[in-house]
């Protein structure tokens, strides 16, 4: 907040390119994050219906195992999500406590 107060324009705008690169890196890192967690998910599938075809099982037992698959890959779409949002609170919570 000195850097915004100061007025200098240089210092400004060194401080929103700091910004807008801090930013960029966080986009990366999520666009990584989702790309490996689909990657890891096909894998998943994959393996599960080779097993489930080798080891001959009903279709019923084939949709049970699939159905929970998915319900497994579902939570982990939540969990990035669930993360950042307990670290937003967390940081509300340390900034509550300064101001106190």
């Amino acid at each position: 907040m000195e850097i915004l107060t100061k007025g200098n324009p240089g210092s400004i705008n060194k401080h929103y390119k700091v910004l807008a690169d801090n930013r960029i890196k966080l986009s990366n890192m999520t666009a990584l994050n989702s790309s490996v967690t689909e990657l890891f998910i096909i894998l998943m599938f994959m393996i599960i219906l080779l097993r489930t075809r080798f080891l001959n099982l009903h279709t019923g037992d084939v949709y049970a195992v699939i159905a929970y698959a998915w319900n497994y890959r579902q939570s982990l779409d939540i969990l990035p999500v669930s993360i950042q949002q307990l670290s937003r609170l967390k940081d509300i919570g340390k900034r509550l406590r300064v101001n106190e």
